[in-house]
């Protein structure tokens, strides 16, 4: 499968965030990409529908069977 064809909603957040991003809590997006932090974590980066991308770690995201309209 590819990441790209991933759909996820975010189900919680582990540190302080601002407010824009909690906007996009639970709010469905599409995984757009991954990427390695610090040499040992992976974060994934989410788009949402407005082109927003933000990037989570796994254990933030929810992995959905979400259609587009």
């Amino acid at each position: 499968m590819n990441v790209h064809d991933l759909n996820v909603k975010i189900k919680k957040l582990h540190k302080k965030y601002n407010r824009k991003l909690i906007n996009y809590l639970y709010k469905p997006g599409v995984m757009a990409g991954k990427k390695t932090v610090n040499k040992k974590s992976t974060v994934y980066i989410i788009e949402f529908d407005d082109y927003t991308r933000i990037w989570f770690f796994q254990k933030e995201l929810k992995f959905i069977k979400y259609q587009k309209n």
